[in-house]
């Protein structure tokens, strides 16, 4: 028997099975911080069931039907409930203001904040604010307002909300984490120091409209 082609049918059939763990969790209300359990997953272990069909065929002598259980391995998550709960101290802030902020872009912080809220980043994970953030459309909660946009000022769904991303550049240089990716503003900010920003960007009409010029 080919043990190689007999593992690539298991795969195939039984890979579906596997149940993925989940991951303690956490998130903050008010002042309390709430913890979520992990749940320990199920994987099919192919090659010892590969090597039991193998070893059942073989000892097979009267050539009857048989039934084989397949070889099952604990999974665990990357984080449990352990390793979250050491999460309880703060390692980095930093905030900004925006009292000067108009209604429209007000609620635009306000939205971006509220869908990064309680985010959490287990070992070796990427939080990337542009995937939390977008799209920057009014089903996703924004308003217009004003944003840059080659050097000008122009109106867009979900201007302001670089004001998050960056609020939280800074949180996050504060705690030393690796920045991945970053871009400065092609103008001033007012809300953070020089070189401080981060900038996200969301303009489909506009390209569509330069394409097209």
């Amino acid at each position: 028997m080919d043990k190689e082609i007999l593992i690539k049918i298991l795969e195939e059939n039984l890979s579906p099975y596997n149940i993925s763990p989940i991951n303690a969790s956490m998130y903050k209300s008010g002042e309390k911080i709430i913890y979520t359990n992990h749940v320990n997953g199920e994987e099919i272990n192919i090659t010892k069931t590969a090597n039991k069909i193998i070893e059942e065929i073989i000892n097979n002598k009267n050539q009857k039907n048989y039934v084989i259980n397949a070889y099952i391995d604990e999974v665990s998550p990357i984080c449990t409930i352990e390793d979250i709960k050491k999460c309880n101290n703060i390692i980095g802030s930093y905030s900004t203001s925006y009292k000067t902020s108009l209604e429209g872009r007000s609620a635009n912080l306000s939205n971006g904040a509220r869908l990064i809220n309680n985010s959490v980043i287990y070992p070796g994970e990427i939080l990337s604010t542009y995937e939390k953030l977008g799209p920057f459309t009014s089903e996703n909660g924004y308003y217009e307002a004003s944003a840059f946009y080659q050097g000008k000022v122009v109106d867009s769904i979900g201007g302001g909300a670089c004001q998050v991303t960056s609020t939280l550049y800074n949180a996050v240089l504060m705690a030393e984490l690796e920045i991945i990716e970053r871009y400065p503003h092609s103008m001033i900010v007012s809300y953070v120091d020089l070189s401080r920003d981060a900038t996200i960007a969301w303009f489909p009409e506009y390209q569509i409209r330069k394409k097209y010029q």
